[in-house]
C-alpha cells in the first residue's frame, strides 16, 4: 500500500519498504474499531477538528516511525517534533526515464 506512493514521489526505498536501511515506518490499522473523533485525542497542535463528535469506523492502533514505537493503543509514546522533511529524488521518481516503476 505504501510502496507505489514512495516510488511516485522518489522516496523509495527509504520509504515504502522494510529491508535493512529503510526507515521502518509501520501503521497497524483496525478497520473494525468504532470510535468518535475529538480534538482532545488528536496528536496535533490544533485544538479543534471539523469532524468533532463524528463516529467513524477504523483506527490506527499502532505506529512506528524510523523503527521506534510512536503510538501504541492510542497513546503517544515519543515526544512531538520528530518529523523530518524528506525531499523526493526526481531522478528516481516514476516519471523519470530511469525512475522506479510502479506495479
Amino acid at each position: 500500500m505504501c510502496e507505489n506512493p514512495a516510488k511516485i514521489f522518489g522516496l523509495y526505498p527509504r520509504k515504502g519498504a522494510l529491508p535493512p536501511g529503510s526507515d521502518a515506518d509501520i501503521v497497524l490499522f483496525d478497520p473494525t474499531l468504532k470510535h468518535t473523533l475529538s480534538a482532545e485525542h488528536q496528536h496535533t497542535n490544533a485544538d479543534f477538528t471539523m469532524f468533532e463528535g463524528k463516529e467513524i469506523l477504523g483506527k490506527a492502533i499502532f505506529s512506528m516511525q524510523r523503527g521506534e514505537v510512536i503510538i501504541e493503543d492510542g497513546e503517544l509514546k515519543r515526544p512531538r517534533g520528530r518529523a523530518q522533511f524528506l525531499p523526493g529524488k526526481s531522478d528516481l521518481a516514476t516519471w523519470a526515464p530511469k525512475g522506479h516503476r510502479i506495479s
